[in-house]
């Protein structure tokens, strides 16, 4: 380190630390945003299909044929 002092100064290095680890903790930011805005969208993605199913399925069940939606939503 005192080498390193010796040919840059203090203040440079500090700076660059300060720098990339800013760098490092935005990015580390992005990735767990990423990483949770996926997981939602497949959570959301897997209810939907499942209420979708749901509805179709006793749509099914009470008619006793294939319904369009409109009716299969309706009460």
């Amino acid at each position: 380190m005192e080498i390193l002092l010796a040919a840059v100064p203090a203040r440079a290095i500090l700076a660059g630390k300060v720098i990339g680890n800013s760098l490092l903790a935005f990015g580390q930011v992005l990735l767990y945003a990423l990483v949770l805005s996926v997981g939602i969208l497949a959570a959301t993605t897997a209810v939907v299909i499942w209420f979708a199913a749901r509805v179709c399925e006793r749509s099914t069940l009470k008619t006793g044929q294939a319904v369009k939606w409109s009716q299969a939503l309706k009460k």
